[in-house]
């Protein structure tokens, strides 16, 4: 059972309870005085009152009407909480029973029951609220209560109608007023203790459910670093064959052919001559085995597309399979880049974008391309977690060592978010301090 079913339940079973004592009393009110009407009791009534009573019949319609609208406001304000509606309802509440004359204080824990299910269990369970709500309520039933009140103030009290009836009908309407009136505490604080059990149960699952979430996102990064790791794995082996199949076999040729020159060359010249022209046309092609390979290491966002064009396609595919933000400006207009360096860039961003996600859980990504005069630069901001002592793992790292083979440089920051900061010198070759 969950905890709205529980209120929904309980505040059925109260305003069930409360109609029936609030009609039980207005009834006494109503047949008593009807019985001491018919027996010509009218005097002696007034006799033992210290105020003179409402009219029953006014005092039967007009408290069932009130009753009524305050029921209606108790489920307006459960589908919309406003300050107006509850001070309406406290309102309606205290108007109920006055109009009683005080015989019925039953209705205060309704209300109060009500008022603490509007309130947020997590500010309940923080601040202990509830506490201090379950003593207010006592404290006003206790004060309420019809003998403490006619010891402060004049009012009719019920019973002094029921004395003009036989033992036995005083008994029997005592005994529905009583009945009723111990139901609706039952009814109060069995709720009340039963929706702070259930909150508190549905809170611990809800808590151990967050757990396994945690655990399940942990092992999602592990399966993703453990096939990250394969996949350069599987990546440095077919690197391994196209060296061997090319360069490998090219390089033995060669210096095959190397051996067979220093031999001939002393001989026969024009032999020693064919025999460099086919040297040189193994290394050309080997030149453009080698080329073939680095196209195929080449990111494939990049392959018929401009850097500008290839990293607006990929942040925009970031944002469509998470719910990051990417804010991306590229102020470098038509910067002539080689494809090593765009490859580099391509990468790097990649790498950050990445790491916002993984890492620092971010909601939103800046990634601003700009230039000065001897610089191009790069910056990558988000609204993650950040770190304060960044450990420059495998990712980072290669980020460096790309970086480094155009004379680049990154800078990290994890103070706010997480901020990096990447330098490439307009001028290849050209390191900077």
């Amino acid at each position: 059972m969950t905890s709205q079913r529980v209120i929904n339940i309980s505040r059925y079973i109260l305003v069930v309870i409360n109609f029936l004592a609030i009609w039980n009393i207005g009834m006494t009110y109503l047949l008593s005085s009807k019985y001491i009407v018919a027996h010509h009791l009218s005097q002696s009534l007034l006799e033992n009152l210290e105020v003179a009573p409402q009219s029953p019949t006014l005092v039967f319609f007009t408290s069932l009407g009130g009753y009524l609208c305050l029921v209606g406001v108790i489920y307006l304000r459960a589908r919309r909480t406003s300050i107006g509606l509850l001070m309406l309802e406290i309102f309606l509440m205290l108007s109920v029973f006055v109009t009683l004359q005080y015989s019925y204080n039953g209705i205060i824990l309704l209300v109060f029951l009500d008022i603490f299910y509007s309130l947020d269990y997590t500010i309940l369970q923080r601040k202990r609220s509830w506490a201090l709500v379950l003593f207010i309520s006592s404290l006003l039933l206790l004060l309420s209560d019809n003998d403490v009140l006619s010891s402060m103030i004049k009012i009719p009290d019920v019973d002094t109608y029921l004395n003009f009836y036989a033992d036995r009908t005083q008994f029997g309407f005592k005994l529905i007023k009583n009945l009723l009136y111990s139901l609706n505490l039952v009814a109060f604080f069995g709720s009340f203790i039963f929706y702070i059990v259930i909150s508190a149960r549905e809170r611990q699952e809800m808590q151990e459910k967050l757990q396994e979430i945690s655990k399940i996102n942990e092992d999602l990064n592990a399966y993703a670093d453990l096939t990250e790791k394969i996949t350069e794995d599987r990546e440095r082996k077919r690197i391994a064959r196209e060296i061997h199949d090319t360069l490998g076999h090219a390089l033995t040729g060669i210096s095959s052919g190397m051996d067979a020159v220093s031999v001939l060359i002393d001989m026969n010249p024009d032999k020693a001559k064919e025999q460099v022209n086919k040297m040189s046309l193994v290394v050309r092609n080997s030149i453009q085995d080698v080329r073939r390979s680095l196209n195929r290491l080449r990111p494939e966002a990049l392959e018929g597309h401009t850097l500008r064009g290839a990293l607006e396609n990929m942040l925009v595919e970031y944002q469509s399979l998470s719910k990051l933000k990417i804010e991306f400006i590229y102020d470098w207009g038509d910067a002539d880049l080689d494809i090593t360096t765009e490859d580099i860039i391509f990468r790097a961003i990649q790498e950050s974008v990445t790491n916002s996600l993984r890492h620092g859980h971010a909601n939103q990504v800046v990634v601003h391309c700009y230039q000065d005069e001897h610089y191009y630069r790069i910056t990558i901001r988000d609204d993650g977690m950040g770190c304060e002592h960044i450990n420059v793992g495998y990712g980072l790292m290669q980020m460096k060592e790309r970086l480094s083979m155009v004379g680049g440089s990154v800078i990290y920051d994890g103070s706010q978010g997480f901020l990096t900061q990447i330098i490439i010198p307009r001028t290849k070759g050209t390191n900077h301090d």
